[in-house]
């Protein structure tokens, strides 16, 4: 049975680092983890909004989708807001049909090498290296790197120090906030919304035909998530920021 569906290419591990694997892409460590915080901040006079607040984003159903935000976390950052993610669902023409069953899209914690999942009525996009980078070993290949080709991401091949002949040891990707917004909402979103089409559309309410399923419709819909991105956000490769 399906219960996440994860969308995630392995990158090189920093010594260090903290691997906390699916339970962490699922959203799942904070819950176990973390004691919620039930009091609000005043700055100014003003309430402030809770970390994780949720906004409604179409009538599809009686309680239409929610948005919420969780922490990025320590070296993370989220690479889309709430309010952009909004704004690009709203105009995508198939949204009535994508968003029945779909209860909330999550701005998730970051998780080395994780960009999204899919867990019943529920997407997660997670949040990003604060530097924005995204780095493979050399001979991995990965789809993602025809994503950003198009969007003309600076690239950096990084020399293996221990070897005796030059040889590269990491091919690091540097992108600009705005690259990394069109890869979460054009690449990451569209490969999680056919997770979640794909469990919609099965007797059983699972997701019985698993990633070629995913991958199949993202390719299918890159050329229309990507003319509704330029429409609402404009072209990230004119924007070098």
């Amino acid at each position: 049975m399906c219960l996440w569906r994860i969308y995630a290419q392995p990158r090189v591990h920093t010594p260090g680092e903290p691997k906390l694997g699916i339970l962490h892409a699922a959203g799942l460590v904070e819950s176990f983890l973390m004691h919620r915080r039930t009091a609000t901040k005043v700055r100014n006079g003003r309430v402030q909004r809770k970390n994780r607040w949720t906004r409604p984003v179409n009538a599809a159903g009686p309680k239409g989708v929610a948005i919420e935000r969780a922490r990025p976390g320590t070296g993370y950052v989220h690479a889309v807001t709430q309010d952009e993610v909004y704004s690009f669902v709203q105009n995508l023409t198939d949204w009535p049909r994508l968003s029945v069953g779909l209860n909330k899209i999550i701005l998730e914690g970051g998780c080395s090498g994780w960009y999204g999942y899919y867990h019943v009525g529920a997407i997660g996009l997670l949040a990003f290296y604060d530097d924005l980078t995204i780095a493979y070993a050399p001979d991995k290949k990965s789809r993602d790197r025809d994503f950003f080709d198009m969007v003309a991401v600076d690239v950096e091949y990084e020399l293996d120090p221990l070897a005796d002949e030059p040889k590269v040891d990491r091919v690091v990707y540097h992108l600009t906030r705005p690259m990394a917004r069109a890869f979460m909402l054009v690449h990451v979103l569209s490969h999680e919304l056919g997770h979640h089409l794909d469990r919609m559309t099965s007797q059983l309410r699972d997701c019985p035909h698993g990633e070629p399923f995913a991958y199949r419709y993202e390719c299918a819909q890159a050329p229309h998530f990507w003319r509704t991105y330029l429409r609402v956000f404009g072209d990230p490769r004119k924007e070098r920021r």
